[in-house]
């Protein structure tokens, strides 16, 4: 069943092309899903409720990696976030929300907001 929501992200994926991204110049910041808009997401989600998996899949992968960057610099460590503090689901619901109240911006921006949401992880816990 697993490998069946894989599959289908990847679908989406291989089917949507790039999706657009915030850029500077040439330069891309953010690359993937995170990119496209929270109307693109939306749509995608409307159509087949199985493509949030994917999506979700990368707002992990981001939030994460916030940490792990935050975690290398001993001063910054106190300011990772609890990615367990709450379920999965109820996360798709905070991301999927915030793309309801603001189509126009991109994925990330949901996904940020989410883990600014998220309680800080106290200091003796690291």
């Amino acid at each position: 069943m697993r490998s069946r929501s894989i599959l289908a992200g990847i679908a989406v994926l291989l089917m949507t092309g790039p999706a657009p991204a915030q850029r500077g110049g040439d330069v891309y910041v953010v690359m993937g899903l995170g990119s496209a808009t929270c109307a693109y997401f939306a749509d995608l989600n409307r159509r087949d409720p199985r493509n949030e998996v994917a999506f979700s899949d990368w707002a992990q992968g981001f939030m994460s990696g916030i940490n792990w960057k935050l975690n290398a610099d001993p001063s910054t460590r106190r300011f990772q976030r609890n990615l367990a503090a709450t379920s999965i689901q109820s996360q798709r619901v905070y991301i999927r929300r915030y793309c309801d109240q603001r189509p126009s911006d991109v994925y990330v921006a949901a996904v940020y907001d989410l883990f600014n949401s998220l309680p800080e992880i106290p200091p003796d816990r690291l």
